[in-house]
Formats: C-alpha cells, sequence, structure tokens
C-alpha cells in the first residue's frame, strides 16, 4: 500500500478507495490463514481439504462482509453530511489564509497580531534563563573553591608523605651504614 496522502472530495470517492484498498488486502491472504479462518467461521463443514474455488468464494464474502460493514458504519455516522462539512469548511479556511487580509477588520495577520505576545514570552524566556544561568554560575565558582581547597591539601599531603618518605629513606641508610660500620 502506498503511504501517500489521499485527497478525496465525496463520499463514493472514499468508498471507492476503501473497497480498492481491502481487496487486495485479502486477496494477499495465504490459503492456510484462509483454511484456519474458514475452519473457525464454518464449523459445520466436515471438509478437511479445502478447494480453491471454497477458498476464493470465503474470500469474496470476506470482502463482501468488509464492504457491507462500511457502508452501515457510513450511513450510522452520518459521513456524507460530515464530508461536506469538512470540505466547506477547507473552503472558509482557504478564504482565510494570511494572504487574504479582507476578512480581517484591521488587515493584520495573525502573526502581526501576536508579535507582542511572543516578543513578551520570548523576554520572560530569555530573563529566566540568565537567572539559570548566574545561579549555575554562583555554584560553579562554589565548586571551583572547594576544589582547590581539596587539591591544595592533597598537594601538601603528598609532600609530606613524600618529605616523610624521604627521612625514613635517609634515616634507615644511616641506620644501615651504622650497622655494617659496627659490624666490621
Amino acid at each position: 500500500m502506498e503511504n501517500t496522502k489521499i485527497q478525496l472530495k465525496n463520499s463514493e470517492q472514499i468508498k471507492a478507495k476503501f473497497a480498492e484498498i481491502t481487496t487486495p488486502f485479502i486477496n494477499q491472504m495465504s490459503d492456510k490463514l484462509v483454511t484456519s479462518l474458514y475452519d473457525v467461521l464454518q464449523p459445520t463443514v466436515k471438509t478437511h481439504k479445502i478447494k480453491a474455488p471454497i477458498i476464493n468464494k470465503f474470500k469474496d464474502d470476506m470482502i463482501n462482509k468488509w464492504t457491507e460493514k462500511f457502508d452501515t458504519m457510513w450511513e450510522t455516522k452520518h459521513l456524507d453530511e460530515r464530508i461536506t462539512a469538512l470540505n466547506e469548511l477547507k473552503q472558509q479556511y482557504e478564504l482565510n489564509t494570511p494572504n487574504n487580509k479582507a476578512w480581517r477588520a484591521h488587515g493584520h495577520t495573525p502573526e502581526q497580531q501576536t508579535q507582542f505576545i511572543r516578543n513578551r514570552q520570548m523576554s520572560t524566556f530569555i530573563c529566566y534563563m540568565q537567572d539559570l544561568l548566574e545561579k549555575q554560575s554562583k555554584e560553579l565558582q562554589e565548586l571551583i573553591l572547594k576544589v582547590d581547597e581539596r587539591r591544595n591539601f592533597f598537594n601538601e599531603v603528598s609532600k609530606r608523605r613524600s618529605k616523610t618518605i624521604e627521612e625514613i629513606d635517609s634515616k634507615l641508610v644511616e641506620l644501615q651504614n651504622a650497622y655494617t660500620t659496627a659490624g666490621e
């Protein structure tokens, strides 16, 4: 099936399009599926092998039933009147396009009429974003200070550690020298 926009003007075109869509859909059904549907819907038939004419008859009956149901729905929902109303509204809309300013007393397009509202909304949004940016900037500065404090603390700890290790190494060397000189 095509994935295009269907533009239909009256009910006869829509009914024809429905038949055009449903008939190939049902005809593409496999014989195995039709056989299982036939077994469910016609339990009184005792035949195990359904011949091709019976399958085709079943498909034709299915198309007819779908078409009947569609027609019934069409009549009960008064779709003819609704399509006519939609076509009239469409024509009215085409007359009320922004290029056709004659129907507006002041002659402004909807965009021109709502420009001040959109400007106010945009300025409010800009103020909100600026406030949010300032808040995030303050939080960032606080976090940068904390990171610097932690970095300095760890640098001091690292320096003390390396200094202590050097002291321990130097004392160890002294002790080893003293032990070797005492042992001689």
